[in-house]
């Protein structure tokens, strides 16, 4: 067997007959990328993955995680919103957070992928994807972006297409580490949910 087969055998190890390729998760659970179910979604999962994944692909001063932007952006929601802004990026605890223009390289799947996620953890977080507050939710992104990039990006003043680094959110980000974000993420969606899960 070649070097090539062994990699073909590797990759298809990971893939299942009846409902494709899936990864296992930090408690355990396969979770099948093509086909998400809300059984599978586990908030410990979502705080912990989300908690280790680096915010612009690493390439911060100083790291800063997915989980920690997902807590800035809901505390800039309105609160009957918050839930809506802490799980927005949900869907990359299973897919990772691939930069912007990564996206454009990879195609159209990945941004399919990413939809069918994040819709079934709205469900699975009680949450109607059809009153999903769409406007809100890009405001206080790119609030947080635009801290962000103040904050952790070297050469932030070179700015970002379209987001005038004054758009920032004033308050000066201090990074957290992965164990303080994770409890974070978790009190903060149990205080949102009303105690559940």
């Amino acid at each position: 067997m070649d070097q090539h087969a062994n990699s073909d055998a590797e990759t298809n190890s990971f893939v299942a007959p009846e409902r494709g390729p899936y990864i296992q998760t930090f408690t355990g659970r396969r979770f099948y990328l093509l086909d998400p179910r809300v059984e599978d979604i586990d908030l410990w999962d979502i705080a912990h993955a989300l908690s280790h994944e680096a915010r612009f692909g690493g390439h911060t001063h100083r790291p800063y995680s997915v989980g920690q932007h997902s807590i800035r952006v809901a505390l800039d929601m309105p609160q009957e919103f918050a839930l809506w802004g802490l799980l927005h990026d949900a869907h990359e605890a299973y897919l990772k957070d691939i930069p912007s223009p990564v996206k454009l390289l990879v195609g159209p799947d990945y941004k399919r992928a990413a939809h069918n996620i994040q819709r079934v953890v709205w469900e699975w977080a009680g949450l109607d994807p059809t009153v999903c507050p769409t406007r809100l939710l890009k405001r206080a992104d790119l609030r947080a972006l635009a801290a962000e990039c103040r904050d952790f990006m070297l050469y932030y003043d070179l700015g970002v297409p379209g987001l005038p680094v004054e758009a920032a959110h004033p308050e000066r980000i201090t990074p957290l580490d992965a164990e303080q974000v994770r409890m974070l993420f978790v009190r903060m969606y149990r205080t949102l949910r009303g105690g559940s899960k």
